[in-house]
């Protein structure tokens, strides 16, 4: 449908290309070009006193043709972008890569017992192009004196090098010197023990330094139409609910899936498939009733082992492949943050943790826009008790220039009755591998409102958190407004949708890719959502090959569900037309339409729909006359049906300017494009 992205595009496009025909190479040819009429070209010719935008589009009208019919008809829901890196085979944050190193202490052995990601290296251009490749991972990199200099002048101001450590070798050096140089060099070791302790801290200090805000636009709270931030916002609110369904029946299946694929991803590291044989022992203990660990979910989160790393990684990039495999997992955590926050009588009293981590400007002013909004962090955020401890955090190391230390202030008061906010005092039950932190657990997707941004104070800047139940009224208002597609796809289907909205194409695809295998009963929404995907990326013969599989499966139930197959059979259409076979996507169309008849009422929204897209169809065709007649009946029905200004109304009037800009009368085609202009602005 036409859009006020499209009309100003236009606008855009057409300054862009005084001397061109066409509008750039994004638009689909369909017809030839207008004849021009020499006084309409002259750009002195006197315009109406009007708005200085409506005499540039005027202006620019005259000289092109208007190839803009197909561009137009691609519109399915999902419209934004997604991809992924070769380097998301790293279940983990953190990655440790040895150059040139000839210390028999530091080999890949030694070095994967502190970090299974660990690559050695002797030659530099190899070395060089790994280094270069990662893009979601944190390195710690290891060298020697003598290849210091050589190598970090190099690769030194990569943002993913997070820290170097230096090990001496009989090179002569100035240990200030390397240091004032390269400023992301930990230290110049002489024992390969110190330089392991060293490491080892590092590993555990970056990942509670890598936070991924979420935050929702309070003037969205009442719209099904999401900016990216609030659908990723809402994403992670539903998806502990999504992760609780997704549940298997056979909790020793799902245990020995996470577990086989946990031991392929580690093989060859000794210490994690010792831990990995552990947690599978643990847990079918619990299940035995015999030797039970108390609160195991979190007992093992809190460990330094395969799980820990593995989940965060996956809440920060939101891999749906990955999330589905600890699904049980997960769930389990959930149920015994819940349980202990109960036991522990924690809505009882008013509580203020701290999180210290580092933070670009840009981030720091986001913080300051969202003021008064809310924020979440994906995945189980993790607080303490202690500001010192929070202030450690805040001034360790970073990779990323131009950061500044913050402390992040969340406050959960009692007089706020809250009822969707659940934490867990780890410190309390001595869970935790690291007690002198004093670590409290929230559980996942617990949502704060940004009250205030402090600016700087002995070096650090101070953002103050209020828990609050919002984002459970939230969740609940979107349902609400999406209780129709709930009710006839569940909300697995919308869970997924929500991946579309938020950007994530890709990972949308992979989870209902992941629910062709784990879900058999709703097969021909799942078809359908992949089809939208491959219509998004205008890929029409597969998109149209999941549709009609679509189509096929909701006409075989009994009774057919022609609703959704004739929703189907439109999409079917609009991707023949986008691959160039009008007369069988006009075919589609009309055939949905007619099956509309028989299932939706004569005002529903979706004749609307069918209406116009038969309008733009004719359009294709050349045929003008038909085209008036049903965009015009298209308008009526908006005009009587949808509110005031409504989007649909508005791509109504700008197809009507369409079709007399088609038929070169200019002034007429103006005057539909600014009303539809002026609508969509409001």
């Amino acid at each position: 449908m036409i859009s006020e992205a499209d009309i100003l595009r236009i606008i855009d496009d057409l300054e862009n290309n005084d001397d061109q025909s066409g509008l750039g190479t994004t638009t689909v040819a369909t017809s030839n070009s207008l004849p021009l009429d020499k006084d309409h070209t002259d750009e002195n010719t006197k315009l109406p006193e009007v708005s200085e935008e409506y005499q540039k589009l005027r202006r620019r009208l005259h000289k092109v043709d208007m190839k803009n019919y197909e561009r137009m008809k691609r519109r399915t829901a999902f419209k934004l972008s997604g991809t992924y890196s070769k380097n998301e085979l790293n279940k983990e944050d953190i990655v440790i890569i040895s150059f040139n190193i000839n210390n028999p202490e530091l080999n890949q052995e030694t070095l994967q017992k502190i970090n299974n990601q660990v690559t050695v290296h002797l030659n530099k251009e190899t070395c060089l192009e790994h280094v270069k490749s990662i893009v979601n991972e944190k390195i710690l990199f290891i060298t020697s004196v003598s290849s210091v200099r050589e190598i970090l002048s190099l690769i030194h101001d990569e943002e993913t090098l997070h820290s170097v450590f230096v090990i001496t070798d009989n090179s002569a050096h100035n240990s200030n010197l390397l240091k004032l140089r390269f400023s992301k060099i930990v230290d110049i070791f002489a024992q390969s023990s110190e330089l392991i302790e060293s490491l080892q801290t590092n590993v555990q200090l970056i990942p509670k330094q890598l936070t991924t805000f979420n935050f929702f636009n309070s003037k969205q709270s009442n719209s099904i139409n999401l900016n990216k931030d609030s659908a990723i916002f809402l994403w992670f609110q539903l998806l502990k609910d999504a992760i609780i369904k997704l549940r298997p029946q056979s909790l020793e299946d799902a245990i020995n899936d996470m577990v086989q694929k946990c031991q392929e991803y580690y093989q060859g590291n000794r210490i994690e498939q010792e831990n990995i044989q552990k947690f599978k022992q643990d847990y079918e203990n619990r299940q035995n009733h015999s030797n039970e660990v108390p609160n195991l979910a979190i007992h093992w989160y809190t460990k330094a082992s395969f799980v820990n790393k593995m989940i965060n990684k996956a809440m920060r990039t939101e891999d749906i492949n990955q999330l589905y495999t600890f699904r049980f997992y997960i769930a389990d955590l959930c149920a015994n943050v819940s349980r202990l926050h109960e036991e522990q009588n924690n809505s009882k009293f008013n509580i203020e943790l701290y999180r210290g981590l580092r933070l670009s400007i840009d981030e720091i002013n986001k913080l300051k826009e969202n003021v008064g909004n809310a924020i979440s962090l994906n995945g189980f955020l993790s607080a303490s008790k202690s500001l010192k401890v929070a202030r450690r955090f805040a001034h360790g190391p970073s990779s990323r220039k131009n950061t500044e230390p913050v402390i992040m202030i969340f406050s959960v008061r009692t007089k706020d009755k809250l009822k969707s906010i659940k934490f867990a005092d780890l410190s309390d039950e001595n869970l935790s591998d690291y007690p002198e932190e004093e670590e409290v657990l929230f559980d996942l997707g617990s949502v704060f409102r940004v009250e205030n941004v402090l600016d700087p104070y002995n070096g650090e800047h101070a953002i103050i958190m209020v828990a609050t139940d919002i984002g459970t009224q939230l969740v609940d208002q979107h349902l609400k407004l999406s209780e129709q597609s709930i009710k006839e796809d569940g909300i697995n289907i919308v869970f997924g949708s929500l991946l579309f909205k938020s950007g994530q194409h890709d990972k949308a695809l992979q989870y209902f890719e992941t629910l062709l295998i784990s879900e058999k009963e709703n097969d021909a929404a799942v078809y359908a959502k992949i089809g939208a995907y491959y219509s998004w990326k205008n890929e029409c013969t597969k998109a149209i090959s999941f549709f009609q599989r679509s189509f096929d499966l909701y006409m075989d139930e009994r009774p057919p569900n022609v609703a959704k197959a004739s929703l189907i059979m439109h999409e079917i259409g609009n991707n023949y037309i986008i691959a160039d076979m009008h007369s069988l996507g006009f075919a589609c169309i009309k055939r949905a339409a007619e099956m509309y008849k028989s299932v939706f009422p004569a005002d529903h929204f979706q004749n609307i729909i069918a209406l116009k897209d038969i309008g733009i169809c004719y359009i294709l065709e050349k045929n003008y006359d038909e085209a008036k007649y049903y965009i015009e009946k298209a308008l009526e029905m908006c005009n009587r049906i949808l509110p005031t200004d409504h989007d649909e109304t508005a791509a109504c009037i700008g197809n009507m300017g369409s079709i007399y800009h088609k038929q070169n009368e200019l002034d007429m085609a103006l005057d539909y494009y600014m009303k539809a202009l002026k609508m969509f602005r409001k």
